[in-house]
């Protein structure tokens, strides 16, 4: 596959952002249009909520890091939790 894999062409129809993808990412849709069921537009959707989601988890993490090198940051066991 080409460098320029992601590489897109934008256009305007009715005030709205339309995306043209060249030929390789053309059959990667398809092959993910088959093996879900869903149509590709869906495809996009989901994987662009993933993408974001994957960010959200990211920045969770990195607080969590932060806090754990300032020592701020405990940690119980099961046995603590239920009280045993």
């Amino acid at each position: 596959m080409s460098s320029q894999l992601l590489s897109e062409r934008r256009f305007t129809r009715n005030g709205s952002d339309i995306s043209k993808f060249n030929k390789d990412e053309e059959k990667i849709l398809k092959k993910l249009s088959d093996h879900f069921h869903e149509d590709k537009s869906t495809l996009i959707k989901k994987s662009l909520i993933d993408l974001y989601e994957n960010v959200q988890d990211l920045n969770e993490i990195s607080k969590f890091e932060a806090k754990e090198k300032k020592g701020k940051v405990s940690f119980s066991s099961a046995d603590d939790i239920l009280d045993v």
